[in-house]
């Protein structure tokens, strides 16, 4: 909110670098420069910047090939899959899980909480984070928030034969959870993961830490791939994508310097190769499908962003009401895990309270 209050009141700032979820906010109240014709003013590095770096993770409105580019992402993530290979090998396992039935299947054989071993935890926590979990079931069985994302649309869609297979199976995972899920932000999750009580969690943001020996007990053994799909014909490996982009202020008195510096730090190779030996030096995350295979020897989650990046979607819509439906929807997942509600009375929910906020702020006209 502050971010925001000072880019829409001053031009004390040319360059702001904040989270994708917070851009539609920004967007909303004309904050962001659009930079196509900066772009265009370099037709060879541009090229190169959206061949090198998947559609899926670039800041554009709308979110699409055809959209303006109003950011560059500086920093690129994705809902990853991790799970513990050795005990998987143990097991008998030797196949990575693809489907959401066989993930069920890993979660089931590795869970053995005698031994305070869990199979399944992911960032199940009240509110947004339970609704970007079932987001992700959601979009790996080919659902959407939104009948479209335009003039005329904007109805929920989540009370449908997708929405019930996505939190259904989401329960049948539940029955596996380590006893910190239902509390569980990144936090939470990667140290329970670094120790060794969790074991399997395929919706998880992408992370260094768990294959980092100074916070991991198991650094060789995590290893990273996609989010599972669904069984269905329209599921698909859809995972979430997030991270972190720099745009320029609309209000700035420096554009075309603030742009030059946004371009030079989001060149990899292009322009310097210091420029991403630097970059992953002080722990960043790339976008760039070029640095993620360069540094991928000494960043094993890269592979997992790398394979998720070009089918990857928004983690949020692109509208400023975002968080608020978030929370409204993850507010009904926990009904559910917690046995307050029925899947299909938690699904009604869903659509009503989201309709009621597109209501209030004006999308049906």
């Amino acid at each position: 909110k502050s971010m925001m209050l000072a880019t829409s009141k001053s031009s004390a700032m040319d360059v702001l670098y904040t989270d994708f979820g917070q851009w539609p906010a920004f967007y909303a109240v004309n904050a962001m420069e659009d930079l196509e014709p900066f772009a265009a003013t370099d037709p060879g590095w541009y090229a190169d910047y959206n061949e090198d770096t998947p559609t899926g993770v670039q800041y554009r409105v709308p979110p699409n090939a055809e959209g303006t580019l109003y950011g560059l992402t500086g920093d690129g993530n994705a809902k990853l899959h991790f799970y513990r290979q050795d005990l998987m090998n143990a097991a008998g396992i030797h196949k990575v899980p693809e489907t959401w039935e066989e993930a069920l299947e890993v979660a089931e054989a590795l869970h053995d909480p005698d031994k305070d071993q869990y199979g399944f935890i992911t960032t199940a926590r009240r509110g947004g984070f339970a609704g970007w979990v079932f987001w992700q079931m959601l979009a790996s069985y080919g659902g959407e928030w939104f009948d479209k994302q335009a003039e005329g649309g904007w109805h929920p869609t989540f009370n449908n034969d997708k929405g019930y297979k996505a939190l259904e199976t989401l329960m049948k995972l539940m029955k596996f959870r380590h006893p910190v899920t239902l509390n569980a932000t990144d936090n939470e999750c990667n140290s329970a993961l670094a120790n060794g009580s969790a074991v399997y969690a395929p919706i998880q943001w992408g992370t260094a830490v768990l294959q980092n020996p100074e916070f991991s007990k198991f650094p060789n053994d995590i290893g990273t791939g996609l989010v599972p799909r669904g069984e269905t014909a329209e599921s698909a490996h859809r995972p979430l994508m997030g991270g972190l982009g720099q745009y320029v202020s609309a209000y700035s008195e420096n554009k075309e310097a603030a742009w030059e510096w946004i371009k030079h730090l989001n060149s990899g190779d292009y322009t310097d190769s210091r420029i991403s030996d630097a970059y992953i030096e002080h722990t960043g995350q790339p976008a760039r499908i070029s640095m993620l295979n360069k540094y991928e020897n000494i960043r094993p989650h890269f592979a997992g962003l790398k394979q998720s990046f070009p089918t990857a979607v928004s983690f949020v819509p692109l509208i400023p009401e975002a968080f608020t439906l978030s929370d409204i929807i993850g507010n009904e997942v926990t009904s559910v895990i917690t046995g307050e509600k029925s899947i299909d009375d938690a699904l009604k929910a869903i659509d009503k309270g989201v309709e009621g906020v597109m209501m209030d702020s004006g999308y049906y006209g």
